[in-house]
């Protein structure tokens, strides 16, 4: 599966990979503690190297405004214009998640989506509690797809792929919602 999806991410993955999810509203019960959600989104799955080659290719590194005064110095100090591992192919497959962005850059994008969609809303990054109530639902799953662990719902070390892989391949992994990807394959911000 995994090998699969990088191939259709070279040939062209014709999904709506800047898809949103509703999250329903509501009193969810986190590890922080009640989350009030109304009218929040999520991506269904993580940004991929294709939507953030589109920031990087309309000079999002080079914009202050993206970026606040923290993240410009950072930017500046860093002397970057990508992603740490953004030239290695290993982490490259267009389908595939970002890897490696740091908080300034993940923000810095969610600013440039703003600008760029123009469409009234504010995309950011969700806070820890909206990303929790997100994964586990009103009914407080202990894994996006329900209770106990299954090796085989997710990217994950024991399943030995390496590397990440292509978004939404592991449906069986996906919240009831179909958010995909909230278990395994990268750290999120």
């Amino acid at each position: 599966r995994a090998e699969a999806g990088e191939i259709l991410g070279w040939l062209g993955d014709t999904r709506d990979l800047k898809e949103f999810i509703r999250v329903k509203d509501g009193n969810y019960s986190t590890s922080i503690g009640k989350v009030a959600i109304k009218n929040l989104e999520i991506g269904k799955y993580p940004v991929t190297n294709s939507w953030f080659d589109e920031f990087v290719k309309a000079d999002g590194y080079k914009c202050k405004d993206y970026w606040g005064d923290e993240g410009w110095k950072w930017r500046e100090d860093s002397d970057t214009a990508n992603p740490r591992y953004w030239n290695e192919r290993t982490w490259r497959c267009p389908n595939a998640p970002v890897v490696d962005v740091s908080w300034y850059e993940a923000c810095a994008f969610t600013r440039w989506l703003t600008a760029t969609l123009n469409d009234g809303l504010t995309y950011r990054l969700p806070e820890e509690g909206e990303w929790e109530a997100a994964v586990s639902g009103l009914k407080k799953r202990e894994y996006p797809w329900g209770t106990g662990w299954d090796r085989t719902r997710c990217n994950n070390g024991e399943l030995e792929i390496g590397k990440t892989s292509t978004v939404g391949i592991f449906k069986n992994g996906d919240t009831p919602d179909g958010i995909s990807d909230m278990s395994g394959n990268v750290w999120e911000w």
